[in-house]
């Protein structure tokens, strides 16, 4: 998905994951950094546990209960990026 969006806002994405145990051990000094600026932090032990969760999910519900149709990876961001862009979030 990353790379789809970095080809969609024609942007470098980085070409290799970052590991686990870096996002880690940046989201725990992110925390710190935070209460100690009494700002929020980007990146939270919480989140980073998210991110590096594996979630699969499935459309067969939906496409037998509410007639909905999957649509290739590409198009949806394409059409997302569209949106936010005629909507001024991105320039």
């Amino acid at each position: 998905m990353i790379q789809a969006m970095g080809r969609l806002l024609e942007k470098r994405v980085p070409g290799r994951v970052t590991p686990k145990f870096v996002l880690r051990a940046g989201a725990n000094l992110n925390h710190l950094l935070a209460k100690v600026t009494k700002k929020d932090a980007e990146l939270t032990p919480e989140l980073c546990e998210v991110l590096c969760s594996s979630l699969l999910c499935t459309a067969k519900k939906a496409i037998r209960d509410l007639g909905y149709r999957e649509l290739e990876l590409e198009s949806m961001l394409a059409d997302c990026h569209d949106w936010m862009k005629s909507e001024g979030m991105l320039q």
